[in-house]
């Protein structure tokens, strides 16, 4: 069995490539983004109070599960480190995340992850450590 901290390493190093798209732009298609920012917006978009969409809530989780495992295991992924308090719903996160793409539409054609990252990482930093 593979200890958890070894999992967050991993995942960590996965969520790092993925997240060095913040540079450049990544062409519609790319093989190695399963999502833009666009797309992941256009799919929460279609989530409404009756039929809640579970794939936007579900990615925006993801990746905060994976930055806050990544912080916890080996201090973050690059910059973004996040410290979530237990009363941070899915819900809070999947808007927060919502809210990030619609306030900056001429980064939607960068990956999903990236963009999500930034903005969980804004809404919950870490406090800073005390020497």
């Amino acid at each position: 069995m593979i200890p958890s901290r070894m999992i967050s390493l991993l995942c960590g190093i996965v969520l790092s490539i993925a997240v060095k798209a913040d540079a450049q732009t990544v062409p519609q298609g790319h093989a190695a983004v399963f999502w833009s920012g666009k797309m992941m917006l256009n799919v929460c978009k279609q989530s409404d109070a009756l039929l809640p969409n579970e794939d936007c809530r579900a990615f925006a989780m993801g990746v905060v599960d994976l930055l806050s495992e990544a912080t916890a295991a080996v201090g973050g992924v690059g910059s973004y480190l996040v410290c979530l308090t237990d009363e941070v719903t899915a819900n809070q996160v999947r808007d927060v995340v919502v809210k990030f793409l619609q306030e900056h539409p001429a980064e939607l054609n960068y990956s999903a992850a990236y963009l999500a990252s930034r903005a969980v990482a804004a809404a919950w930093p870490c406090p800073p450590q005390i020497s």
